[in-house]
């Protein structure tokens, strides 16, 4: 009887130390399978941002070049957005 609980116990510290192997594995999986899905969004993400700075950037250098050309107008669209802005918070 008692070389049957030190089978049983033997083979329930083999299966915890199967069981804490395999769950070391899955982390290691999860990790590399995480790391993956990351390195491939950050590189469309990081186009994207690219592409809006670029087209922030070319709007705005356009616009200023827009009211050098037209300041009086500029002026008048500044005065009426202000207006508006402030007719709406009353």
């Amino acid at each position: 009887m008692n070389s049957y609980f030190r089978g049983a116990r033997n083979q329930a510290a083999d299966t915890a130390s199967q069981i804490a192997r395999l769950r070391a594995q899955i982390d290691a999986l999860s990790r590399d399978s995480m790391m993956s899905t990351v390195s491939a969004l950050r590189d469309p993400a990081t186009e994207a941002m690219q592409d809006a700075i670029n087209t922030v950037t070319y709007r705005g250098k356009a616009l200023m070049g827009q009211m050098r050309r037209q300041p009086v107008v500029a002026v008048a669209v500044v005065a009426l957005i202000a207006f508006v802005m402030g007719r709406m918070t009353r």
